[in-house]
């Protein structure tokens, strides 16, 4: 018993000298866990407000994005840099994106991209945390199978993720304006996540919704010149590219 707790206290001193180290990555971590949680119970319906647990789903996705966005940028400058590096991050597209759907009908759709960000970033997280304490404990076999599946997990489905991800940013401007004539939508929210969805778009460090943009264009080229496809279809198609084409950013 005294070898067990000789072992175990120097791996929890680890662990928790690293979350002390890393005090904002630690908070974040927090956050997104609690994103996790609340957008489970949205799902399944285990409370009785499912409104709630959307509202705050969101509301954690915000607090990490606004933390994120203060790590990268430090402190706030006056000027016009600051603004343009601001809008640059993608910590920053996402608070707004949190911004614009926190008062607004519930969509499960909009939820998609908060809850996955945080699956993928927390799970990264937790990863650092087992490989503190697996370092130092002795043949600690849960915790290396826990961290190895947590590996796995990241190694092969981060780019579906992110796939994911971008083709809900682009599905939800349909489904904004749609909730507008259904009542369900201020008419100001297509208008913002328009420029949203431009941010996306120029996104310097994840490419993923530019790419689903292109792939989804060579999808639908590849259906309409089929034969089978009926003419009137065929022009509506191309009709479309050119409007989405036309208002993509340069």
């Amino acid at each position: 018993m005294a070898d067990v707790n000789e072992n175990s206290s120097p791996s929890n001193n680890s662990v928790f000298a690293m979350l002390k180290e890393k005090k904002i990555d630690t908070v974040l971590w927090i956050l997104r866990f609690l994103t996790l949680i609340f957008g489970v119970l949205y799902v399944l319906p285990l409370t009785g407000n499912q409104q709630i647990c959307y509202q705050r789903a969101l509301m954690a996705g915000a607090l990490t994005h606004f933390l994120r966005l203060r790590q990268r940028l430090g402190g706030v400058r006056f000027n016009m840099q600051f603004l343009q590096e601001m809008f640059l991050e993608d910590s920053c597209h996402y608070l707004l994106f949190c911004f614009i759907f926190w008062g607004s009908h519930p969509i499960t759709m909009a939820l998609m991209p908060i809850f996955l960000f945080a699956l993928l970033h927390w799970t990264s997280f937790t990863i650092q945390i087992l490989n503190v304490r697996e370092n130092n404990v002795i043949a600690n076999l849960n915790e290396s199978t826990l961290a190895r599946i947590l590996n796995n997990f990241v190694s092969k489905y981060s780019q579906t993720c992110l796939q994911i991800i971008a083709c809900c940013e682009i599905f939800l401007m349909p489904a904004v304006v749609i909730m507008i004539f259904s009542g369900k939508s201020n008419f100001l929210i297509p208008f913002i996540y328009y420029r949203f969805l431009t941010l996306r778009y120029m996104s310097r460090r994840n490419p993923s919704t530019r790419q689903a943009f292109g792939q989804l264009r060579f999808a639908v080229e590849q259906t309409v010149n089929k034969p089978a496809c009926p003419q009137i279809l065929r022009n509506l198609a191309y009709k479309l590219i050119n409007i989405i084409c036309r208002m993509a950013p340069n």
